[in-house]
């Protein structure tokens, strides 16, 4: 994603430097950058995949370093694919949690969580709520 996205933007960092404004999709007033992903597959998968390789680290270091052992229930706001939920479901089976993000997300999270190994737990343990649409 960085780089197929990204890229591009870094030829106009001089501009960037000079006028301090953005050089990405808004640029000029142009389309909304997360309408654009939101609405793509292709790009929306892409995009949740990148917002786990960034929390994936995270994600680790909360589920070793926060005291869970007298904590039932969690809540990942903005869960993207669910790395931070998967993860923290893996090294601490007893907790419940809850993802939260946009509608469009749901079908991404189920199938990151899947491949994570704790489908097992996802329908009793797993609640996937509906954030405003892409458009609000």
């Amino acid at each position: 994603m960085a780089n197929a996205r990204l890229y591009g933007f870094w030829g106009s960092l001089t501009e960037a430097l000079r006028t301090g404004e953005v050089q990405n999709e808004n640029k000029g007033g142009g389309e909304n950058v997360f309408a654009a992903v939101y609405a793509d597959p292709d790009r929306l998968r892409g995009f949740l995949t990148a917002m786990s390789g960034i929390s994936a680290g995270a994600a680790h270091a909360i589920a070793a370093n926060f005291p869970w052992s007298d904590k039932k229930t969690f809540m990942d706001l903005g869960s993207a694919q669910g790395m931070v939920p998967a993860t923290l479901a893996r090294a601490h089976p007893h907790l419940t949690g809850i993802g939260f993000d946009l509608p469009v997300v749901k079908p991404v999270f189920e199938e990151f969580i899947a491949h994570r190994g704790v489908t097992d737990r996802a329908v009793s343990r797993w609640k996937f709520l509906r954030g405003p649409s892409a458009e609000s």
